[in-house]
């Protein structure tokens, strides 16, 4: 295998990294105790078109794929976010925007991955439970159809960036 970068994921690398570095380990450690946010950090990926890495084009993002997301999420994370600007890439464009990309229907792809690309809707991702921590083949939370809608039913803990989120994928 070759896996030597192209000139467009160099590109993205330099990008990122440009990104990351501009904010620096003292935004991230004020964060820390303040308790807060990184809402400026992640409206700049937005708007550096980082966000929608592996989107489809028609939809705001670049359609490129997952390694190129994993070359972005590293080298924004080496500029001082570190796993927190891991998680939100797992939050946003993974569990947001691939999940949409791959599973939405045309109506939900059109509302929600225009704004996740610019940074206007924030997802969760509603995973963890108290019997299962994150293994996924042991969750006991299920969905049933009820009527137009859904039942949920089961127990959920440990959920990142709720109070951001928008929309929580479960």
């Amino acid at each position: 295998m070759d896996f030597t970068l192209t000139d467009e994921q160099r590109m993205l690398a330099e990008t990122a990294r440009k990104v990351g570095e501009k904010f620096g380990l003292e935004y991230w450690r004020d964060l820390d105790a303040e308790k807060r946010f990184p809402a400026e950090i992640w409206q700049a990926i937005c708007d550096a078109g980082l966000c929608g890495v592996a989107v489809p084009e028609e939809y705001g993002g670049s359609g490129l794929g997952m390694l190129d997301l994993a070359i972005c999420v590293e080298n924004l994370c080496a500029g001082g976010g570190g796993v927190t600007l891991s998680q939100m890439f797992m939050l946003n464009p993974i569990f947001g925007g691939v999940t949409l990309s791959r599973l939405g229907n045309d109506a939900q792809k059109a509302e929600m991955l225009p704004k996740l690309c610019s940074g206007e809707l924030m997802f969760a991702m509603g995973l963890t439970e108290p019997n299962a921590g994150s293994n996924s083949l042991e969750i006991e939370t299920y969905a049933e159809a009820d009527g137009d809608g859904w039942r949920l039913s089961g127990q959920k803990v440990w959920i990142t960036a709720v109070p951001q989120a928008h929309k929580i994928l479960v």
